[in-house]
């Protein structure tokens, strides 16, 4: 029967006299097993860097500030170093944008009544004075870089982004106009770096420089953010899209891998401890080993038996570990991701990804509210790794993480313990809380396609029931039973405990044997018959 069949789905209940903890961790091993395993002993297979996988303008920026900071992409390194050498005349010869204002400027002086031009740095006229010795540096008007032409040439966003030196320093938001002395003595320096070094300028003269220079910096900051990654017709634009998409598919493939191995470990793992549990009492050391390997040659057959879920699972962590990529390439166009943080968006994706497929293709055929449940327990695992690895973090600050192999092993189990801990805590509470059973109840009662099949189920049943005339409500009842009387064979703990639930269970049918069972066998002349 369907009604039947989906009931044998979902975990059994949990019996009066049964360990709460025992019960709730045959229900939810797996999750956690799963969630251990792949996040902190098969994380070795994904090799998280600082600052992603995929280069971005505010990362290369910062490289020599940043130690950790390397380049992705080793053609973007070598683009760099091969830039060549600054020479002014590329942003101040001939048919440049500079050369163009100056010439404007001296022509409107000359020609109208010496019209000057504003300090833009002093606030005062300036006047274009002809050469000659004793002239007023100070009044006399010179075009200025804002951000120095050196400083844009050797920048490694310009570079990345594919653009030329004179593309940004010739921009008019980056020509200013100022008096020959500050011009002359400013040089490539930064204008944070030139008000430090004299004091003697007024403080609005000062905080005017500032100003200008960091607008216009964000002009080509602008400029830059368009070409590298809105350009589809700039070649660094489509190399950094080939580089996320690579990466995003690589980080697929890595955390589908990941997923699969974990879900035939973990397999192997529960298929073997139940070989050694039925070990009886007295066994030796031989018997022990054989239980090991039988169980790990059945784990393994078990598990590919299930490849349908391991495909499942290779797809499900697949499509996680590259939305995971590409939201870490997306964080680090504008901050830069430490290999914790990676490792954190990689474990919440995956998280995401788990409990949506449980929310919206629901494979097991659960009811509204054991849907939300269960997706409830896969988000609040992953939370549980998440805060695992926080504490591997602190520790690799601590001189434990400094210990050579032993660091590393003490970290692992730290981590792993925390998070094994804080999952079964919740685990517990999301199964023995009256509130949390109360609203899973409420939800389980809205209709949905699973309760809709079981309705019809149950009509088609009790059709079948009248044609076949049996009673549907007495049938019910002894499915019932028989559902009952099976979780109490599962939920034996040894062979002791069997022998007893199978000796209950015999009062429903008569024995093919009179009296003492021994006793009856011991006499030749007996027979056993079974009917």
């Amino acid at each position: 029967m369907n009604e039947y069949l989906s009931k044998i789905k979902q975990p059994p209940a949990i019996l009066p006299n049964e360990d709460v903890f025992s019960c709730i961790w045959h229900q939810y091993e797996r999750v956690v097993l799963e969630s251990l395993l792949t996040a902190f002993w098969l994380d070795f297979m994904i090799d998280d860097i600082h600052g992603g996988d995929v280069d971005t303008i505010h990362n290369v920026n910062i490289i020599g500030i940043d130690p950790l900071m390397t380049y992705k992409n080793d053609s973007n390194r070598d683009k760099y170093a091969n830039r060549g050498e600054y020479s002014h005349k590329d942003v101040e010869g001939q048919g440049t944008n500079y050369q163009q204002i100056k010439h404007d400027a001296r022509a409107a002086y000359r020609e109208d009544n010496n019209q000057t031009v504003n300090d833009v740095y002093e606030n005062k006229p300036l006047h274009f004075l002809s050469k000659g010795k004793g002239r007023p540096t100070d009044k006399n008007a010179n075009l200025d870089h804002v951000v120095a032409a050196k400083t844009i040439h050797d920048n490694r966003g310009r570079v990345l982004s594919g653009l030329e030196t004179k593309d940004l320093a010739d921009m008019d938001e980056n020509l200013a106009w100022t008096n020959e002395h500050i011009n002359k003595s400013l040089g490539d320096s930064s204008k944070a770096d030139y008000v430090d070094k004299h004091s003697e300028l007024s403080d609005e003269t000062k905080s005017r420089m500032i100003t200008a220079e960091q607008q216009a910096q964000a002009q080509m900051d602008k400029r830059l953010f368009q070409a590298y990654y809105l350009d589809p017709s700039n070649p660094q634009c489509q190399q950094f899209y080939r580089d996320a998409t690579l990466a995003a598919g690589k980080r697929g493939i890595e955390m589908g891998i990941r997923q699969a191995l974990g879900f035939i470990f973990v397999e192997v793992w529960l298929v073997t401890k139940n070989e050694v549990q039925n070990l009886p009492a007295g066994c030796s050391f031989t018997d022990i080993v054989e239980a090991v390997t039988k169980g790990i040659e059945r784990g393994f057959i078990s598990a590919l038996s299930k490849y349908k879920e391991i495909l499942a699972k290779f797809v499900e962590c697949g499509i996680a570990g590259s939305i995971a990529s590409l939201s870490t390439t997306l964080c680090n166009v504008f901050i830069t991701t430490s290999k914790s943080f990676v490792k954190n968006i990689r474990e919440v994706s995956a998280s995401v990804i788990r409990s949506s497929r449980v929310l919206l293709l629901n494979p097991d055929d659960l009811e509204l509210g054991d849907r939300i449940k269960m997706s409830t327990v896969i988000l609040g695992t992953g939370a549980c790794v998440l805060a695992g690895t926080s504490v591997g973090t602190a520790l690799m600050d601590t001189p434990i993480g400094a210990i050579p192999v032993v660091g590393d092993v003490v970290i692992r189990f730290c981590s792993t313990l925390v998070s094994g801990l804080l999952s079964c805590t919740f685990l517990v509470y999301m199964d023995r809380s009256e509130f949390i059973n109360a609203v899973v109840d409420r939800l389980n009662e809205i209709p949905t396609e699973v309760t809709d099949m079981k309705e019809l189920s149950e009509y088609l049943d009790r059709y079948a029931a009248e044609l076949s005339c049996i009673d549907f409500e007495q049938f019910k009842r002894d499915t019932q039973r028989i559902e009952d009387d099976a979780i109490k064979v599962i939920s034996a703990k040894d062979d002791l405990q069997l022998n007893s639930v199978l000796k209950d269970l015999s009062g429903y049918f008569e024995l093919p044997w009179k009296g003492d069972f021994d006793s009856f066998m011991g006499d030749r002349g007996n027979h056993l018959s079974f009917e």
